[in-house]
């Protein structure tokens, strides 16, 4: 991580490179009528994406303590690289899980390349170099083709040092 000063002192911006996974769980209710026999159950589906991503944070710093306390938000692109996903599902007792590989691109049933979105964070830089930073990313582009509903989302934990 970079910081590049902006304004002054306390203006700040972080252009990264981060290697990311996304995903998600989801559980549906399964009810198939199959002639005059009816079956009922549950799928669960997992899924796993792995993006490089860029994001270009806007950072304002404040001295607090020892440290400097700093806000940031800005926007990120992200190109997905793979992915898997894996169907568990149970009906009338019977156990099936499926695993396949997730593929990026504009077809139907791949997942929309690139992806991009905004993140805001917050965190602490101590003066010994060490940083502790959480946030959250919310995607604007929906990750399905066939659906604009599904968006990648999430909390970010983490912990850096800074050469100096």
């Amino acid at each position: 991580m970079v910081w590049l000063l902006l304004a002054s002192s306390h203006f700040q911006s972080s252009p990264v490179f981060f290697f990311t996974t996304k995903g998600g769980k989801t559980n549906a209710d399964i009810d198939i009528n199959f002639g005059d026999e009816r079956f009922k159950g549950t799928a669960v589906v997992k899924t796993k994406l792995n993006y490089l991503e860029v994001p270009v944070n806007f950072i304002y710093k404040v001295p607090a303590g020892v440290g400097k306390m700093f806000f940031g938000a800005g926007p990120y692109i992200g190109y997905g690289l793979s992915g898997n996903a894996s169907v568990t599902s149970n009906v009338d007792g019977q156990t099936a899980t499926q695993n396949q590989d997730v593929k990026f691109g504009n077809g139907d049933g791949e997942i929309k390349n690139p992806d991009f979105g905004f993140n805001v964070l917050a965190g602490y830089e101590l003066p010994m170099g060490v940083i502790l930073n959480a946030g959250y990313g919310q995607s604007f582009a929906g990750s399905s083709n066939t659906s604009g509903k599904v968006k990648n989302q999430g909390f970010q934990f983490s912990v850096g040092y800074f050469f100096r």
